[in-house]
């Protein structure tokens, strides 16, 4: 779902607004929004990527906080997970989320 939310596959623009909420939520879309927005800077190119993936460059400032943020609310969420979990299968579902999220960024 992250890679189909993205932005790459489908760009902002092109997605449907009941599922706009998925783009909002995958990191992928905000990496990939810093990366175009910031190296491309020529007119035409600046243009493409502001029509097409709806890009802008001067929306870098609120991506990048978001992308600091990202890992820490995603920290503090399963810290909380782990707090409450006080039952063995509390622990087994930490243990769960926290390798799937471990994933998630390698």
């Amino acid at each position: 779902m992250f890679n189909l939310f993205g932005g790459f596959l489908i760009p902002k623009p092109k997605i449907l607004n009941w599922w706009i909420w998925m783009y909002y939520l995958t990191p992928t879309s905000w990496s990939l929004n810093a990366l175009l927005a910031s190296q491309y800077k020529t007119k035409s190119v600046e243009a493409f990527i502001r029509d097409y993936f709806g890009y802008r460059h001067d929306e870098l400032a609120p991506v990048f906080v978001l992308l600091a943020l990202y890992p820490i609310i995603l920290a503090l969420c399963l810290h909380f997970v782990y707090q409450n979990s006080t039952s063995r299968e509390g622990r087994q579902i930490f243990a769960l989320l926290a390798t799937s999220v471990s994933s998630l960024f390698i």
